[in-house]
């Protein structure tokens, strides 16, 4: 396995994350396959600064996203850097429409997706920030609910991670989409800079 441990330790999966997503049929063989890794989204931990508050305490609440669990799919031939799969649960206060989710919120979900998938292909004392984010609304997205994401990273050339992603719902049909362009910057350079 070719998974950045030092990245994302691989997890235990809270006992009512598995009872809430059980609930659904749809979900169960996530949590049954032996060959998806689960991890924690690195973006939803708290830190002792302001980075990621956007995730870890605007978009956690029992009204945005509930619940939320994340697997690493190891490498293929058609997914060389691997898959990050995350189920995520949504509450009704992230909607634009009635029941539905806003287009802004599908964005910024895009967006830490492919920033996930793009993290495990950096090195450990880089990060990463979105240079472009381009997105396709295919179908509006139901609300309260819950979906399956899917990213992966395209190419890697230096500094410069191309990643896609997917939202679909429980029968596999895709609901959005989106590809971006994140730089790798190197930690403590960024930080001085900021």
């Amino acid at each position: 396995m070719s998974f950045p441990k030092n990245l994302f330790p691989f997890a235990h999966i809270p006992k009512e994350t598995v009872e809430h997503f059980s609930s659904k049929p749809w979900c169960i063989p996530y949590f049954e396959n032996d060959s998806l890794y689960p991890f924690p989204s690195e973006s939803r931990i708290l830190k002792e600064h302001t980075g990621d508050t956007f995730t870890a305490i605007t978009l956690q609440s029992p009204d945005t996203i509930p619940f939320v669990q994340l697997f690493y799919s190891p490498p293929t031939s058609s997914r060389p850097s691997g898959e990050v799969k995350v189920l995520l649960s949504f509450g009704s206060h992230i909607n634009g429409h009635i029941d539905t989710a806003h287009g802004g919120f599908i964005g910024a979900l895009l967006d830490d997706m492919i920033g996930c998938a793009a993290e495990t292909v950096r090195a450990k004392e880089k990060v990463t920030m979105t240079a472009y984010l381009n997105i396709t609304y295919k179908k509006p997205i139901k609300t309260p609910g819950i979906v399956l994401g899917r990213s992966w990273v395209e190419k890697k050339e230096e500094k410069n991670i191309f990643g896609k992603a997917t939202i679909e719902d429980c029968e596999g049909v895709v609901l959005a989409t989106g590809e971006a362009l994140f730089i790798v910057l190197d930690r403590d350079r960024l930080r001085g800079k900021l």
